[in-house]
């Protein structure tokens, strides 16, 4: 559905812009709201991150959609683990993709993504050198939508530097 044209002053440049809400995933499951985890990454294989070719950290990590006192929300858990002691602590980051979004498209083009980025939390920084407790991170979901998924990235933090963040762990889609 077309909501507007777009046009960049002094560029002449016109796109168009598309409320996209996709049908759902062809890999979503019968998961829902209510129930248990998805192991999205165990603690035999977990996510990692690396800075200057170390590796820093890694985290097992499980997603589900939760009716939490709040509402419904997409919820993410982690057991963090800082493989590497230098005073910089790890965290994880949860990303919640919806199936329905803006697409910003150039004129004559349409959108194709089936997730579009949401909302976002973080854990707790964690230093220690064994696997710490599950750490909870919940979002909000979107209302127009019908699919939620968790991205999930380990990162480590750097002082004063941007944090430095790794790979992607992502769940499947969970109807709701």
């Amino acid at each position: 559905m077309k909501l507007g044209i777009l046009r960049a002053l002094g560029a002449g440049l016109v796109g168009t812009v598309f409320l996209v809400a996709g049908a759902g995933p062809g890999s979503a499951g019968p998961r829902g709201p209510g129930d248990p985890f998805e192991v999205v990454r165990p603690t035999t294989n977990p996510l990692a991150v690396y800075l200057d070719n170390i590796r820093r950290g890694d985290a097992a990590i499980s997603y589900r959609l939760a009716n939490l006192s709040t509402g419904l929300k997409s919820q993410s858990a982690w057991k963090l683990k800082d493989t590497h002691q230098d005073g910089n602590l790890v965290h994880g980051t949860m990303i919640t993709m919806v199936n329905t979004g803006l697409c910003y498209a150039p004129e004559y083009l349409s959108c194709s993504k089936e997730y579009y980025s949401y909302d976002d939390a973080e854990t707790l920084g964690w230093g220690g050198t064994y696997r710490s407790n599950w750490m909870y991170v919940s979002t909000g979901i979107s209302t127009s939508g019908t699919y939620a998924r968790l991205s999930g990235k380990m990162c480590v933090t750097q002082g004063n530097w941007p944090d430095e963040c790794d790979g992607y762990a992502i769940s499947s889609g969970w109807r709701y």
